[in-house]
């Protein structure tokens, strides 16, 4: 496919196809104009695996760990290798865009989508998604950064309000966009739902025009999140390019009345078409059709063992008290008990956005057989982790075959017992979790009808709860006997809900330990959790949502097949009133669970030599480097986490006692050691000053500070070097 000339066809496009370029044609794809050869562009959701066009019972894709469990590798290159490989899949799913990453911090355990983010570190987040867009856009596929900005926590996204100074919007909220635009440069930006200081981020010139393109110098495109847009002439002034989804709301014949009236300029209208035109030309090689063959073998090994390495590279040791763990899978003498749902049914992801089916689920208990024995494991759910009833997922068929999953019935009106009224369209899935977002039957729309229909087999005998929006049925259960469930849906608008820690959960958790201290305590959960039962645990791994290969990679830490090198890249507070952690680092009162940062070894490291220039001048030099010497004394190959704390001593304004501002994961063998550098910049030693209105690094002493966690008592190397002058600086 051949570039289009930009200034061409922006000369011969006549305004209602200008305004037909501005906003979605449906779901996932843009307008395109045949007659001048402007071909749409397809998105695809993200940010662990690319979905497609199909948010509903579409094809199965790679299945990465969630975002913070990317963050707990502290990895550049790694996530790179996964922007990378969901580059290919985006591809592969006939896509250009990737809607990730989602680079918003957890702030709070109760963020919904928290475990969309790489952690609650500026620094760390803005990294790593510098890393993983780079990977991505490699394959030319763009991404879309989200959700600009300060998407952090809402109770009602589209109506709630984030107030905050400009200093805290900019080094805490805009940071991470701000690293990850200077280190990668995403084709494409994603706004939010919600409001800042009073303004929806859709129709705020002052985050989208001064900040982001005047400021930054960013060129690329700036898109609504699905259904985040709140004006015509407002958001177009205030520089958002595109409305998604389609078809439109805003920018039908509006935008038109917006330009006659004289609230929406020509040169306005044509920017934001430029804009599009241009994000064309950028994507252009992922526009080209792969080799169907290419493409039917999406599952390959490589992909496979790279999802692997990921999730068991993000596994957190947390405790390891009595060096219970590695486990010798060699010792035939042994058996093995597993307690919990999530043996069985792992916590794989979580849902909306970075809802996705892996080509498949590596299940703890089928791990542990491999490695051990059919005869060596029991296991037992002990209990289910869930709100509401969990969903129905195994032992059930297709009524009258032996395959696995449900039939679907799609009718345009009510459906009667008597069978007169028939099906419009039928089809199968495997799917329990299904949301008719779209890719329904040709020949349905609103207000249909929906009828899901799956034989049950019952597993055991005993008393079964079913789960209805309204009430639940018991079910007296046969071993082995055959249950017909039939639901009828109506179409409507949903209604949000809420979560909550599972209570059962905890109780079973304390008697295991009082009945066994040395119990192996394994937690799966995308934001951190309560754990009212850590001090009777002599042994903790948490191993996030893990994607695809979640067994695989928690039984390759456990038996030490893998040396566990994750770092948390969330506190852990040991109260919700504790957060957020993030800006009191080193100033807790009430000090926290797990600071970030931390994580344990199977071997272990001893620093020295730390290396740190006497003076910097950053307006002679934009870099400075600083390095360390990292050996492994302990019995075993392992990876650390070197990181780079700073200190301001002499700050005119309250600072946090350290701050992360650099790190590097290195693999050292037994007895090796190596000299790790690391360069730091002008973000390292600054703040936002209002009073200037640009960033500041203010003459005096600082710190470099080499620490195993954010906790001071994990310090383990620092030493001062000046800032011989004040340096003021703006933009990227």
């Amino acid at each position: 496919m051949v570039s289009i000339d930009v200034d061409k066809v922006l000369a011969e496009l006549t305004i209602h196809e200008k305004i037909q370029l501005l906003s979605g044609k449906d779901t996932w794809r843009t307008t395109g104009i045949d007659r001048l050869n402007t071909p749409p562009i397809t998105t695809t959701d993200g940010p662990l695996g690319a979905r497609g066009v199909s948010f509903f019972n579409g094809p199965p894709g790679m299945l990465l760990p969630c975002a913070t469990a990317m963050g707990a590798t502290f990895d550049r290159d790694l996530i790179a290798s996964a922007g990378k490989m969901l580059g290919r899949e985006t591809r592969e799913k006939g896509c250009q865009i990737l809607l990730a990453p989602t680079v918003c911090l957890q702030r709070s355990p109760l963020i919904g989508r928290g475990f969309e983010a790489f952690g609650e570190g500026p620094w760390l987040s803005g990294t790593l998604a510098a890393a993983y867009i780079n990977g991505v856009q490699s394959e030319g596929v763009g991404c879309a950064i989200k959700h600009y900005a300060a998407h952090n926590q809402s109770s009602d996204p589209h109506d709630d309000s984030i107030w905050a100074s400009e200093r805290t919007l900019r080094e805490v909220h805009l940071l991470p966009f701000q690293i990850a635009t200077r280190h990668s440069n995403p084709w494409t930006y994603m706004t939010s739902y919600h409001r800042i200081n009073g303004v929806h981020t859709s129709e705020d010139p002052w985050l989208i025009n001064q900040i982001l393109r005047d400021d930054w110098k960013w060129d690329g495109l700036v898109m609504s999140d699905w259904f985040g847009m709140c004006s015509t002439a407002g958001s177009l002034n205030a520089g958002l390019d595109l409305e998604m989804p389609g078809p439109t709301r805003w920018r039908g014949p509006l935008p038109l009345w917006s330009f006659l009236a004289g609230k929406v300029k020509l040169r306005t209208i044509d920017f934001a078409v430029r804009n599009l035109l241009n994000l064309i030309n950028r994507v252009q090689p992922s526009l080209e059709p792969l080799n169907p063959l290419d493409v039917a073998v999406g599952d390959t090994p490589e992909k496979r063992e790279l999802c692997r390495r990921i999730a068991a590279e993000s596994i957190v040791l947390l405790k390891n008290e009595k060096n219970i763990l590695p486990l010798d899978a060699k010792s035939g003498s042994k058996t093995y008990g597993l307690i919990g749902p999530g043996a069985l049914y792992p916590a794989v992801s979580g849902g909306g956005s970075a809802d996705l089916v892996g080509y498949y689920v590596s299940q703890p208990l089928d791990a542990l057989k491999e490695l051990v024995g059919v005869e060596n494991v029991t296991a037992n759910v002990g209990c289910y982790g869930h709100l509401f009833s969990p969903l129905l997922e195994a032992c059930v068929t297709v009524p009258g075959t032996s395959q696995p999953g449900y039939y679907l019935e799609y009718f345009m009106q009510e459906p009667d017992s008597s069978g007169s009224i028939k099906p419009l369209v039928t089809t199968t899935t495997t799917q329990a979790q299904m949301y008719f977002a779209d890719n329904l039957p040709e020949g349905i729309s609103e207000g249909y009808w929906v009828r899901v229909s799956t034989t049950y087999t019952a597993e055991e005998t005993g008393m079964i709860q079913l789960g209805f929006m309204e009430g639940t049925t018991i079910l007296d259960a046969k071993k082995g006997q055959k249950y017909q469930i039939v639901v009828l849906l109506q179409n409507e608008q949903l209604t949000p809900g809420v979560g909550a820690l599972n209570a059962g959960g905890l109780r079973i958790g304390c008697s295991i330990l009082a009945a066994n201290p040395n119990t192996i305590i394994v937690t799966q959960a995308g934001c951190p959790i309560a754990l009212p039962w850590v001090d009777s645990a002599k042994t903790l791994v948490h191993a996030w949502y893990g994607g695809q290969e979640t067994g695989n990679a928690i039984m390759d830490v456990l038996f030490g097949k893998v040396n566990p090198s994750g770092r948390i890249s969330v506190t852990f507070p040991k109260r919700l009133e504790d957060t957020p952690a993030f800006l009191s680092f080193g100033k807790l009162q009430n000090p926290p669970l797990f600071y970030f940062g931390y994580g344990l070894s199977y071997t272990t490291f001893t620093y020295c030599d730390l290396k740190v220039p006497k003076n910097v001048d950053l307006a002679n030099q934009n870099t400075f480097e600083v390095s360390v010497k990292v050996q492994n004394t302990g019995t075993r190959d392992g990876s650390e986490v070197i990181q780079v704390y700073v200190s301001d001593l002499k700050s005119s304004v309250q600072r946090p006692a350290r701050e992360l501002k650099g790190y590097s994961k290195v693999h050292i063998p037994v007895g090796g050691t190596v000299e790790v550098p690391i360069t730091l910049d002008k973000y390292a030693l600054s703040f936002y000053s209002q009073e200037h209105a640009q960033w500041l690094a203010e003459k005096g002493t600082f710190e470099i500070i080499i620490a195993t966690s954010a906790d001071a008592k994990d310090e383990i190397l620092r030493q001062p070097f000046e800032l011989v002058a004040d340096y003021l600086w703006s933009g990227l």
